[in-house]
C-alpha cells in the first residue's frame, strides 16, 4: 500500500504538494500525520468530493509499503508515521524544498530543490511529463505556491516558482479563490492570541543583533500561528522575531528572518525543527515555556555571528615607515607593499599618513630626497576595534579618506582601508554551511564562513586529528593558525590532497618546534625565511611558515621575504583559487578566509591572478596557470589571459631561470593527462623556451596520446618500481630532437644525472635494435633480454608508446614483465661444489645457465646446476663458453 503523508501543522503547501503527489502515484491514500490550519481544514470541508484524506485511525502501518512525504525531511514531524522510516522493507520517496540538515530523512527517491514551495518542485514534474490538471487541481498547486513564498515577496522566492505559477494559470488556475483563502480574517482567538504576543514581545541584543522574541499560552488549539508572526513583523518593522506558543503540551515555536546574518532554520533543528534561513519551525514536547525561551537564548548566542567590527575588517600587522623616512624611499614601500598610503610613526607612536598621491606630488616638485615629515597628513582620523561597520563608513564618507588606523590603548594595532570597508559591503559575510550531501558545493561569494562539515567527512581521518592538534598548539602559543592554499582548494573541490602548509601569526618556527615535540617528529627551520618543515615518525611532513610577504626587486627575480599579515601572505599566492585559508584555532574553527574571490572563481571555474603584475614578477605562473586550468577543468579569465601574453611578448622568460622553468615543466608533465596543458603551451608558445624546434606535430601528439592512455596500465605493469613518468613524456616532446640538440636542452636545464642520462640514452637507441625487435624473425627471450637489460624504463615506455609495431610491443612487454625479473637458483657456491675455481669463467657460466632458464631450457635449481656442471665438464671452459 503507497501513503501520501502530510506533516502535522500542515498549510496549503503540504495540501498542495499531497494533491499533486496524488497524480504521480494514483493508487496512494493521503493523510496526514497531525492537525491542519484552520485555512487548510476550511478548504478541505469545501471540497471534500475531490479532496479524499484518510484518517489515522483507518490506516493499517503494517500493510504500507512505500511512505511519500511531502514538504519535511525531519521524522520528528511524522508522528506514528516516523517508525515507517526505519523499516527496510518500506521505501521512502521524498519531495521538499527545505534545506538539507544532518539528521535528515533520506529516500530511495529524492526530489530536494532549494525553491520558494515544495509544491513548485511537484508542478515541475506534473509540467515535465504533461499530467493533465483540472482547473480547481491549478488552483489548489496555486495556493500552495502563494502561501509558501508569501505572494512571492519571501527571500526564498526563486524564478522557478514564478515560472510553475505561469504554467498553472495556463491550466486555469483561479486567483480570485487564492486570494480569498489568502485574505481571510482572523478568528476570535487569533486576535486575542496575536495580542497577547505583541504585548509580551521584547527585544534582545544578540551578538550585536536586535532579536524579537514574542510568547503566550493558550487552552485551546489554534492553527495558522505564521499568519499573526507575519502580521508582528509587519506592524513592528522587526528584522527577526521568534514566538513560543504553548498549547496543550505543546510549545510551538515559529521564526522569522530577514537578515542573512540569523539563519533560523539552523536554530529550528536545535529543536527537532527545520525550515529555510528565512522561515522556520519547530514544535517542543515535555519542556516548559521559560525553559524553552532560555536554551533559545542560549543556542541564538552560540549561532548568531556577531556584527561587523573594525577589529573583524582590519589588516594587521601594519607597514609603517618612520617620519624620517625620504619621499623616495617611501614611493618605493608603497609600490613593493602595493598600498596607496602609509602611517608614518615616532617613538612607536602614529602622528600621521603619507598618501600616494602626496609622494608623487612631493616627487614631481623634486622633493624625493626630503623626510616624509614635511609632506604627510597629521590630521589624524581614528577609530577603535569595536568600531561599528556602519561608523567606519561614516567616517570615510564624511572625511574622504581611504583609511582608518585603529588605535587601541594609544597604540595603532590594525588599519581598515577603503577596500575592507567595500569588501563587507558588498560580500555576505556569512553563508550556510557547506551540506555534507551536496555533490558539487554552492560555493558563494562569502569571504567567511563554516566548513565544518566539509572537514568533518573529506580528509582522511588522520589529517582531520593532525589539523586540529596544530590548532590547540596555536591555541596553547596564542597564535592564529591556518591551513593554507592547495589543501584548501581541494577540500572545496571535493579532492583528496595530503600537502599541509601551515600558516601562523605569530612566530612560525615556535609553533614548528612545538608541534613536532608533541608529534614526536623533528622541525628543520629555516630561519632567514620564517619557515619550518615538520618531518613525523612515518616521514609525512608539515610546512609551516610565518605569515609573509614577498616583493621582487626587478621581474623575473627570486622573491624577498618580509613577514607581515595573513591577508597580505594570502595576496602573494599565484592565483585566487589558491588564496584561501582554513582557520584552525578552537575559536573560529572552520572558518574560510578568502579576501580575493578564490571561493567565487572555484564556482566560475576560472584560473585567475591577484594582481596585475603577478606573470612579470614570476614567470613560472604562466606554467603554473596552465597547469590548473587543464588539472581541473577551468579555464584562464580573459585578463589573466591578456597578462600572460603581455609577459611573454616582453620576453621575461628570457630572464627566468632555467632550473626554476625546469621544475615548472616537470610538474606539467607529471600531470595525469599532460597532454591538454602541453597543447596550450604550445597556444601560448611557450614550448619555444623549452627548446626553439620543439614541434607539437601530429606524431608527437600520437606518442603523448599513447603514453597518457596507457599509463595507469603501465604503472600495474610496474609496481613498486621507480619510475619518472614526467621523463616519458618530456621524451616524447623531444623526440624530434637530435642528439646535439637533446644534450644541450638537457646541460641547460641541470638534470639530476640520472635524469640527463636517460634523456641522452633515448637518442642513443641503435635503429637495428628497433628493425630486429619489430622483425618476424623467431628471437629468443635471452636475446631480448640482452638487448635491453641497458635501457632505462622510461626509454622503455616510450618504446612502447611510440611504436606501432605489435611484435615489439608484444618483446619489449614480455621483458619488463617476466623477462628482466627472472633470478639464478645456483650460485657461485654451487659452481665450487661443482670443482670450478673462481675466476672469469665463474660469471661466463652462469651468465649461459641464465640464457637457458631465460629461453625455457632450464626450470629448476636442480636442472640449473646440471647444465653448470655440464659446462664446466668440457675440456676447455672458457673456449666453449666463448
Amino acid at each position: 500500500m503507497d501513503v501520501i503523508v502530510g506533516h502535522s501543522n500542515a498549510d496549503f503547501d503540504v495540501l498542495a504538494g499531497m494533491l499533486a503527489c496524488k497524480k504521480l502515484y494514483p493508487e496512494a491514500i493521503l493523510t496526514f500525520s497531525g492537525s491542519c490550519e484552520r485555512n487548510v481544514r476550511e478548504f478541505i470541508t469545501l471540497h471534500k468530493h475531490i479532496i479524499e484524506i484518510t484518517r489515522l485511525r483507518d490506516i493499517d502501518l503494517d500493510r504500507i509499503t512505500r511512505f511519500i512525504i511531502v514538504d519535511t525531511k525531519i521524522a520528528g514531524r511524522l508522528g506514528i508515521f516516523e517508525k515507517l522510516v526505519k523499516k527496510r522493507k518500506v521505501v521512502v520517496h521524498l519531495y521538499d524544498h527545505h534545506p538539507r540538515g544532518p539528521k535528515d530523512i533520506r529516500g530511495k527517491l529524492e526530489e530536494i530543490k532549494e525553491v520558494g514551495a515544495t509544491t513548485t518542485i511537484l508542478t515541475q514534474i506534473l509540467k515535465r511529463r504533461r499530467i493533465p490538471l483540472t482547473h480547481l487541481e491549478a488552483t489548489i498547486l496555486a495556493l500552495g505556491i502563494y502561501e509558501d513564498t508569501g505572494s512571492f515577496t519571501f527571500p526564498s522566492t526563486t524564478r522557478e516558482d514564478l515560472e510553475a505559477i505561469s504554467w498553472l494559470l495556463d491550466k486555469g488556475a483561479n486567483l480570485a479563490m487564492v486570494s480569498d483563502f489568502m485574505n481571510r480574517e482572523l478568528s476570535a482567538s487569533q486576535v486575542v492570541l496575536l495580542n497577547e504576543l505583541l504585548a509580551s514581545c521584547k527585544p534582545y541584543l544578540i551578538n550585536g543583533i536586535r532579536i524579537d522574541i514574542a510568547q503566550a499560552e493558550s487552552e485551546e488549539y489554534i492553527g495558522d500561528i505564521a499568519v499573526l508572526v507575519h502580521k508582528i513583523m509587519d506592524l513592528e518593522n522587526l528584522n527577526v522575531i521568534f514566538t513560543l506558543v504553548r498549547m496543550g503540551e505543546r510549545i510551538y515555536l515559529i521564526a522569522r528572518s530577514r537578515l542573512e546574518t540569523v539563519n533560523v532554520g539552523d536554530i529550528a533543528q536545535e529543536f527537532g525543527g527545520g525550515g529555510h534561513p528565512q522561515a522556520a519551525s519547530a514544535t517542543i514536547k515535555k519542556m516548559s515555556l521559560e525553559r524553552v525561551k532560555k536554551r533559545l537564548i542560549k543556542v541564538l548566542k552560540e549561532k548568531i555571528m556577531p556584527l561587523v567590527r573594525a577589529k573583524d575588517m582590519m589588516s594587521s600587522p601594519v607597514k609603517t615607515i618612520s617620519i624620517d623616512t625620504t619621499v623616495e624611499e617611501a614611493r618605493k614601500i608603497l609600490l613593493r607593499w602595493n598600498h596607496t598610503g602609509l602611517p608614518a610613526m615616532e617613538k612607536g607612536r602614529l602622528v600621521g599618513i603619507i598618501t600616494r598621491s602626496d609622494i608623487d606630488k612631493a616627487i614631481h616638485h623634486g622633493f624625493g630626497h626630503s623626510r616624509v615629515k614635511g609632506y604627510m597628513s597629521t590630521n589624524l582620523i581614528t577609530i577603535t576595534p569595536d568600531t561599528s561597520l556602519s561608523g567606519v563608513q561614516s567616517l570615510m564618507l564624511e572625511h574622504n579618506i581611504g583609511r582608518l588606523p585603529v588605535i587601541k590603548r594609544k597604540r595603532m594595532v590594525g588599519i581598515v582601508t577603503r577596500t575592507d570597508l567595500l569588501r563587507i559591503l558588498h560580500e555576505d559575510m556569512v553563508k550556510k554551511p557547506y551540506s555534507q550531501y551536496d555533490l558539487a558545493p554552492d560555493l558563494s561569494k562569502a569571504t567567511r564562513h563554516k566548513v565544518r562539515d566539509l572537514m568533518k567527512e573529506r580528509p582522511p581521518k588522520e589529517i582531520r586529528d593532525l589539523l586540529k592538534r596544530v590548532g590547540k598548539v596555536g591555541d596553547r602559543l596564542g597564535m592564529g593558525v591556518y591551513v593554507v592554499g592547495g589543501f584548501v582548494r581541494d577540500l572545496l573541490l571535493g579532492i583528496e590532497n595530503l600537502d599541509i602548509d601551515i600558516v601562523v601569526e605569530g612566530k612560525g618556527i615556535a609553533l614548528a618546534q612545538k608541534l613536532a615535540k608533541e608529534l614526536g617528529g623533528e622541525a628543520k627551520r629555516f630561519p632567514e625565511f620564517g619557515t619550518a618543515v615538520v618531518i613525523l615518525p612515518d616521514g609525512f611532513k608539515i610546512d609551516v611558515a610565518t605569515a609573509r610577504t614577498e616583493f621582487y626587486e626587478y621581474p623575473a627575480a627570486l622573491p624577498r621575504v618580509e613577514f607581515a599579515s595573513l591577508k597580505q601572505d594570502l595576496y602573494r599566492r599565484d592565483f585566487t583559487i589558491n588564496s584561501m585559508a582554513l582557520k584552525l584555532n578552537r575559536r573560529g574553527l572552520g572558518d574560510l578566509v578568502d579576501f580575493y574571490g578564490g571561493e567565487r572563481d572555484l564556482k566560475k571555474k576560472v584560473v585567475r591572478v591577484l594582481y596585475n603584475l603577478s606573470f612579470v614578477e614570476d614567470p613560472t605562473r604562466i606554467f603554473r596557470a596552465i597547469r590548473f586550468e587543464q588539472r581541473y577543468g577551468f579555464r584562464i579569465d580573459p585578463q589573466t589571459r591578456g597578462f600572460i601574453e603581455n609577459a611573454l611578448g616582453e620576453g621575461l622568460f628570457e630572464r627566468l631561470g632555467n632550473e626554476r622553468m625546469r621544475d615548472e615543466l616537470i610538474l606539467i608533465l607529471n600531470e595525469k593527462k599532460p597532454l591538454a596543458a602541453v597543447r596550450r603551451m604550445e597556444e601560448f608558445r611557450v614550448l619555444r623556451y623549452i627548446h626553439p624546434e620543439i614541434r607539437l606535430n601530429k606524431r608527437i601528439v600520437r606518442i603523448l596520446e599513447e603514453f597518457e592512455r596507457r599509463r595507469e596500465e603501465y604503472k600495474r605493469m610496474l609496481k613498486g618500481e621507480k619510475v619518472s613518468w614526467w621523463l616519458v613524456n618530456l621524451l616524447a616532446l623531444i623526440e624530434d630532437l637530435d642528439l646535439s640538440q637533446t644534450r644541450q636542452l638537457a646541460k641547460r636545464f641541470k638534470f639530476k644525472r640520472k635524469n640527463f642520462d636517460k634523456i641522452i640514452a633515448s637518442k642513443e637507441i641503435k635503429k637495428y635494435l628497433i628493425h630486429e625487435l619489430s622483425g618476424r624473425k623467431r628471437i629468443l627471450p635471452s636475446t631480448i633480454y640482452k638487448r635491453l637489460i641497458k635501457l632505462p624504463l622510461e626509454v622503455l615506455l616510450l618504446i612502447l608508446s611510440k611504436s606501432k609495431s605489435p611484435r615489439l610491443k608484444e618483446r619489449v612487454t614480455l621483458y619488463l614483465t617476466t623477462l628482466r625479473k627472472a633470478k639464478l637458483r645456483i650460485t657461485g657456491e654451487d659452481l665450487k661444489e661443482l670443482g670450478l675455481r673462481p675466476g672469469p669463467q665463474f660469471k661466463r657460466v652462469l651468465d649461459k645457465v641464465f640464457e637457458a632458464r631465460l629461453d625455457g631450457e632450464v626450470k629448476s635449481k636442480g636442472e640449473e646446476k646440471a647444465l653448470a656442471k655440464k659446462l664446466i665438464g668440457k675440456r676447455n671452459v672458457l673456449h666453449y663458453l666463448d
